[in-house]
């Protein structure tokens, strides 16, 4: 399993390389407090790569975001005091948390995806219709085995 400690030193490396990612995802000309541009870091369990392009859901609200490159997005669309979030991508068993938004709660957050593989029903076909073979096929299909059965 992936150690949380490694994820959060990488999501603070990140955000910290990438300290423009948070300024840049709110709306243009909202003045939001700092607090409210929280970082959400998420990863791959297997190979503790960035897992780019996940939806992040405020499962109230609707509003949701949805992970670059690095595999951050900035929480800015969730209320202050904090809301259920879920977070998904195809491929990825989906994950639900609560995230609190408020002036003391700022550190990165990191948070582990696993990999996983939808199992389809079985899926079973029978032939219901007679199988017509013409007359000239058939003689032909005759003469075939007759041939292989004198080798």
């Amino acid at each position: 399993m992936f150690p949380r400690a490694l994820a959060a030193a990488a999501l603070l490396a990140a955000s910290i390389a990438s300290a423009q990612v948070a300024a840049t995802a709110a709306p243009k000309g909202d003045s939001l407090p700092l607090y409210r541009l929280r970082l959400l870091g998420v990863y791959d369990s297997e190979t503790s790569e960035a897992v780019s392009s996940a939806e992040v859901t405020d499962l109230k609200s609707g509003a949701s975001g949805t992970t670059n490159r690095s595999g951050l997005v900035s929480l800015h669309f969730l209320p202050v005091g904090g809301a259920l979030v879920r977070i998904r991508k195809v491929g990825y068993t989906p994950v639900t948390l609560f995230v609190t938004i408020s002036p003391t709660d700022t550190a990165p957050l990191t948070e582990v995806l696993t990999r996983s593989v939808r199992t389809l029903p079985v899926v079973t076909t029978r032939d219901s219709t007679v199988k017509w073979v013409s007359p000239g096929l058939r003689g032909f299909e005759e003469r075939t085995h007759m041939r292989i059965k004198m080798g």
